[in-house]
């Protein structure tokens, strides 16, 4: 661009310069041209040649006229004839003397009386008149002719004194450009011309009026070259002050065009260049910030900051081959929070957004600047522990982060506690590529949380097996929840005292069609690590209040059914909605319906816990703790609990014969509830021994495979309807 702009002055200064000698050519030769027309203008022997011919016409007109007279006066011509003819020879003669006192003079009189001419002109309208009177007199046909010719000779004289008349005009012009008062230019009739001389040679008016001629083009020359200077003066500040801003300015925005957001362009002028090219300026660095935004935006977490998982991948490529090139290993701990859904729905997703934020700051604070911290998503987080020389690190590492998530966390002005299970795999012991060692974290972090949360757990490739497993019991309960594969059996609860069956256990099976039935124990826990736990307990709380009504429509005794809840479950905000829309579906009443929750799920947010059992209470479904005994229940707590039962765990029951322990620990469940106004119901019984000490301490209810296994709905059915014959009892209309 500057190689153009530089070509474009230099060819203007030569296109001045080209110019400069162009002119001075063409005024020589203009010079040359009028000093010739000088010549002709005065001497042209062309018009003297025209004047010559016409001053023979005259005389031969003149000798016309003469025989004319002699004419007249023999035939005895009109005096009218002899009076025209008589005019118009004085017409005649009088213009023939003004044409030999211009072809007698260097300087014809016409320059000292020009009025000489005009009268010449002026003679025309006498001729006419002349002529007119002559033919008044009558015409002869040799007459007509010869006025014909006479007529077109005058008028020829009269066009040639115009045109003597212009030349003098032309003259006049030309000889006023130099000394009037020398040539008598302008001069009245009758003025005295100068004493000497009173005119002017040839040779010195020709060489006045070179000199006049040569003087002018002189001046026209040395304006061109002031022009050319002044041009080439202003074609350098042209090209310093606006060339050179232009290339920069264009400069720059090439340079900006093509990505080099660090250019500036250096312009200090405060013109519109000036502003330009900080306009310029200006756009060059919001698109450089706007690129920053785009780019953190791209590779970061916006609520972190922390890298995302495409930097994240982008970040372990590059510590894979750093490692590889100075022999190296690289740690990858893939790790999430424990419980973190239950922040987000007790506190709110802005204070799970402030734990996010906390863990991350807390991570940094654990990691070294060398090593990669990234949020994957969620609850999910990644560090990328790089340039390792020996294999202690990661270990430290991952326990200086568990401790780091487990001490409490401010939320709103609320302590809150949680922890993190971490996953990890080793480069290049594990495996060399980027993707499978990712997988490999996620498998060691999937086992870390089956383990009980809250550890870390290394990549071994002896479990892969085992979690792949697992993995694929869990696709295969989300399309068993899809398709309806799952159902419900129901254990009878029997009243110790009467032996009548008062209420039934919802337990949910499942009858895969590759695996056969699978156990509760089995695929019960992995929907609580998958979070499939709230579709499954959906499932059996319909199934099971639908179920109930189906009994009692069918005339059946009214009993109550009991569901299980997870801690899960317990932990929804819309459980209580839930629980009221099921029983509305269903038409079942509240009071048949009885809800079974852990006693460490009633212990963790207890005041969130007691809320909750309030609705369900004044709702009117019954609530019981589950597996009592096994938890560490506070009995300052427990009394402020709306609970309707406790429930012995069977670990109690199976060896109450046997051990003192659990036989004292049954007892004090027993009197524990009576006291609390509660009922007592023993689960696990499978001998008449264990239900006869039970109806001795006084326990309310039991239920085991001493009275029934978990049974189809039509089998229960039967035994209800045999239970209600074998008493008498009518058949019961529905509730």
């Amino acid at each position: 661009m500057a190689f153009r702009i530089g070509n474009r002055v230099t060819s203007t200064i030569g296109i001045l310069l080209i110019l400069f000698f162009v002119t001075s050519s063409v005024s020589h030769l203009l010079t040359q041209r009028v000093r010739d027309d000088v010549i002709l203008l005065f001497y042209g022997s062309e018009k003297q040649a025209e004047i010559t011919i016409l001053r023979s016409a005259l005389q031969s007109l003149s000798e016309a006229l003469d025989k004319q007279g002699e004419t007249l006066d023999r035939a005895g011509g009109s005096p009218q004839k002899r009076d025209a003819l008589r005019a118009i020879d004085k017409l005649i003669a009088e213009n023939a003397g003004t044409i030999e006192a211009y072809l007698a003079a260097e300087i014809p009189p016409a320059f000292e009386n020009p009025q000489a001419i005009e009268k010449s002109l002026a003679r025309e309208n006498a001729f006419a008149s002349a002529i007119a009177a002559y033919e008044k007199a009558g015409l002869t046909a040799d007459e007509r002719a010869w006025l014909a010719r006479l007529q077109g000779a005058f008028a020829a004289l009269t066009r040639l004194s115009g045109t003597v008349l212009g030349i003098v005009e032309q003259r006049r012009g030309l000889l006023s450009r130099f000394e009037p008062q020398r040539y008598r230019i302008g001069a009245e009739p009758g003025d005295q011309p100068p004493s000497s001389p009173a005119l002017p040679d040839r040779r010195r008016l020709l060489n006045d009026v070179s000199a006049s001629i040569t003087m002018n083009i002189w001046f026209l020359l040395t304006m061109t070259l002031l022009g050319v200077i002044i041009g080439g003066f202003a074609t350098v500040l042209l090209t310093r002050g606006i060339v050179q801003p232009i290339m920069k300015l264009t400069e720059g925005a090439e340079a900006i065009g093509n990505g080099d957001l660090d250019h500036r362009i250096e312009i200090d002028s405060k013109d519109e260049l000036g502003q330009l090219a900080a306009s310029f300026n200006r756009m060059a660095e919001n698109r450089q910030q706007n690129e920053r935004r785009l780019q953190e935006s791209a590779y970061h977490d916006a609520l972190t900051k922390l890298p995302n998982r495409t930097y994240f991948q982008i970040r372990l490529a590059e510590a894979l081959r750093n490692a590889e090139r100075v022999g190296r290993k690289v740690a990858v701990h893939c790790l999430d929070l424990d419980h973190f859904k239950d922040v987000n729905d007790t506190l709110g997703h802005p204070a799970g957004d402030d734990l996010l934020k906390q863990v991350s700051q807390r991570l940094l604070d654990s990691v070294r600047s060398t090593d990669t911290v990234a949020r994957l998503g969620g609850d999910e987080f990644a560090i990328i522990q790089s340039n390792l020389l020996h294999e202690d690190g990661i270990t430290v590492l991952a326990e200086r982060v568990v401790a780091a998530i487990a001490e409490p966390f401010d939320l709103e002005g609320e302590q809150v506690f949680t922890g993190t299970s971490i996953g990890i795999t080793v480069y290049p012991n594990d495996d060399t590529d980027p993707d499978q060692l990712f997988k490999n974290a996620d498998l060691a972090l999937y086992q870390a949380k089956m383990e009980g949360r809250s550890n870390y757990r290394l990549y071994d490739p002896v479990l892969n097996e085992q979690i792949h497993a697992r993995k694929a019991l869990e696709q295969d309960i989300r399309q068993a929840l899809d398709q309806g594969d799952f159902y419900l059996n129901y254990q009878p609860q029997i009243e110790i005292a009467t032996g009548r069956m008062v209420g039934v256990e919802a337990l949910v099976r499942w009858n895969h069609p590759q695996r056969g039935m699978v156990s509760p124990a089995e695929f019960i826990p992995v929907a609580e690590q998958a979070r499939l736990i709230n579709r499954l307990t959906d499932f059996v709380l319909g199934e099971a209040c639908q179920q109930a009504k189906a009994w009692q429509d069918a005339g059946l005794p009214a009993i109550t059914v009991s569901v299980n809840l997870s801690p899960a479950d317990f932990k929804r905000q819309d459980i209580v909605s839930i629980i009221t829309a099921t029983l509305e579906r269903s038409g079942l009443a509240p009071q048949c319906l009885e809800l079974e929750i852990t006693e460490g799920m009633v212990m963790s947010g207890v005041e969130a816990v007691i809320e909750t059992l309030d609705e369900l209470s004044a709702l009117g479904v019954e609530l019981a703790i589950d597996d009592f005994g096994t938890g560490f229940s506070s009995m300052n707590y427990l009394k402020k609990f709306p609970v309707d039962r406790l429930k012995i765990d069977q670990t109690f029951i199976r060896d109450v014969l046997t051990s003192e322990e659990d036989a004292g620990i049954t007892k004090a469940i027993i009197q524990l509830g009576h006291s609390l106004n509660l009922e007592v119901i023993a689960e696990g019984v499978e001998t008449a021994q264990q239900l006869e000490f039970l109806r001795e301490w006084g326990c309310d209810e039991a239920q085991g495979y001493h009275f029934s296994r978990p049974i189809p709905p039509d089998e229960l059915a039967v035994l209800l309807e045999a239970e209600r014959d074998e008493r008498g009892e009518p058949k019961q209309a529905a509730l």
